[in-house]
């Protein structure tokens, strides 16, 4: 048991999906002699994948290329996360406005957070089935046009309508988003890669207010939509131009590296390094194929859909999402990266309510309150990013080369640390009337633990299910829309009473239970991926 990472009889003799050899300069001499001529980073660290002969083959592409593609996904799922809580500075201000309660306007969002739900699946079937090119763009056209009908008919019922519209646009960049980030980088590069997109998403959400509660407060919550219309315009356009297709049909890995059994047992730690060459995903095993189609041509790359067709029925692939909830790891990541989104959204939605009641805040401020998790968020995703990919190469050098997802894992104990801090110290800064700048400082808390979750749990999730990364998305994201709609119709009457001190205290307790989830994943989820590469009926019908 190497890393107080549980092992077992199957994952010793068998190999287990995502345990990977990183570091060959640590394994045995045979697994060295073995692997010479596997290809490595510039550094020497073995990828994983290993890319194929293939010039289509998305991690064979210019390092420009794929930088684009990477950096295109970026800034759309910024202006995912700003048309979320767009206009949630205003929330009291727009419900005057309509003669409405808050609770009213607030189901505005909860529409667009059901739409997303209900989109989920079927967007994930479709980039699954089709590619992620197709959906890309759809969704960018729908969030344009959304915004669009939102600031042309400023009444309450087209801006129902129209949050559907951009709900549904913004399902195929939640579903999708990390399933490309896998496509495009190996493990090793993956960490900081998921760190700045979801630095991205958190930026957005926290931007938009700030900038929305200015011009609500000045001009009209209508030309929150006319101020982002542009912007979506761009992303349509640079998805169009510059993010081809990244889905690609990897060849099928076999499963041993050759290592001798007597040079295994020349190790520290017999009883855990037994069956070693079975356990250790074979990087190796992809041979040169003849007959590779030549690398597609700009033109054929700008077309809406590249022709890439995925065998599986299309039925198959629209109920594997639900079936990945029986993933402990799907599962581990719903009760974490789900659950921790959902509350950090809800927060979101309730500050117009709760710095309003607090301190008398009025629209332009409300919205500044954002900057403090905006700040935070963009120094915690560097820090997260830097540490998971450092994590990933240091604790497989510790483990004789060969690296874990459940390494990800330990980022979880900084989230704990950051965000149980944050929502307590708010709870206690409300019940003491502390200056309003102790709340604004305990939401950059919040925020920046939410980035060590997001990265441990998304990394981790790409490392065990690299196939299935879309459907986990979807999964864990349908999940946590559905459930957020009920709650987001419901949100600002249930903080009034239970009352904002207890309400923290609540989001404190919900957070300590997900933390403490980690500890079973990280000790007993090799084994739980040893049991799913077990049971593949179960996943893949």
């Amino acid at each position: 048991m190497g890393c107080w990472i549980a092992e077992s009889t199957h994952t010793r003799e068998t190999h287990v999906p995502g345990t990977s050899l990183l570091d060959d300069l640590k394994a045995s001499p045979a697994t060295q002699e073995q692997s010479t001529h596997l290809k490595r980073d510039k550094n020497g660290i073995v990828l994983v994948p290993q890319p194929s002969d293939d010039p289509r083959d998305p991690l064979n592409w210019p390092t420009w290329k794929r930088e684009l593609a990477y950096w295109n996904i970026v800034f759309a799922t910024s202006l995912v996360g700003a048309i979320g809580p767009l206009i949630a500075p205003g929330f009291v201000q727009i419900a005057k406005e309509f003669q409405v309660s808050v609770n009213k306007v607030a189901g505005t969002n909860a529409a667009l957070v059901l739409a997303i739900g209900a989109a989920m699946i079927p967007v994930s079937t479709v980039a699954i089935k089709w590619g992620r090119r197709p959906v890309y763009i759809w969704g960018a056209a729908f969030l344009l046009a959304g915004s669009i009908w939102s600031a042309a008919k400023p009444d309450l019922d087209n801006l129902l309508a129209s949050r559907v519209i951009q709900g549904l646009g913004m399902a195929p960049v939640e579903s999708t988003a990390t399933a490309t980030i896998g496509d495009l980088f190996p493990v090793h590069q993956r960490g900081m890669r998921v760190a700045v997109w979801g630095l991205s998403l958190l930026g957005g959400i926290n931007l938009a207010p700030i900038v929305a509660g200015t011009i609500i407060s000045t001009i009209g919550w209508q030309y929150c939509f006319w101020t982002i219309v542009p912007f979506f315009a761009l992303s349509l356009i640079f998805m169009i131009l510059f993010l081809p297709e990244t889905a690609y049909d990897r060849a099928p890995i076999a499963n041993s590296l050759s290592t001798s059994t007597g040079d295994i047992a020349a190790s520290e730690d017999e009883k855990d390094e037994k069956g070693f060459s079975e356990q250790v995903e074979d990087v190796n095993a992809i041979e040169k194929q003849d007959g590779y189609l030549p690398a597609k041509t700009v033109w054929q790359e700008m077309l809406p859909w590249s022709g890439y067709v995925n065998k599986d029925p299309i039925w198959k692939i629209f109920l594997r999402p639900f079936l990945m909830l029986f993933s402990p790891a799907t599962f581990w990541c719903f009760l974490t990266y789900g659950i921790a989104t959902l509350l950090l959204v809800l927060v979101s939605a309730t500050n117009s309510l709760i710095f309003s009641k607090s301190y008398g805040f009025t629209s332009r401020q409300t919205g500044l309150v954002s900057i403090s998790p905006l700040v935070a968020s963009i120094l915690m995703s560097l820090v997260a990013g830097y540490i998971a990919d450092f994590l990933a190469t240091f604790m497989a050098r510790r483990n004789k080369g060969v690296f874990e997802p459940e390494m990800r894992l330990l980022l979880m104990i900084p989230y704990a640390v950051l965000v149980i801090a944050g929502y307590v110290g708010w709870a206690v800064s409300y019940r003491n009337h502390d200056h309003w700048m102790v709340p604004v400082i305990m939401y950059g808390f919040v925020n920046a633990g939410q980035k060590f979750l997001s990265t441990a749990s998304v990394t981790y999730i790409i490392d065990v299910h690299r196939e299935q990364t879309s459907e986990v998305q979807a999964c864990v994201n349908f999940l946590k829309n559905v459930i957020s709609y009920r709650i987001g119709t419901e949100i600002n009457g249930w903080v009034v009473g239970l009352g904002i001190e207890q309400t923290f205290y609540v989001l404190a307790g919900i957070s300590t239970g997900i933390a403490l989830t980690t500890i079973p994943m990280y000790h007993y989820g090799k084994r739980c991926r040893a049991w799913v590469s077990r049971n593949q009926k179960l996943f893949a019908l």
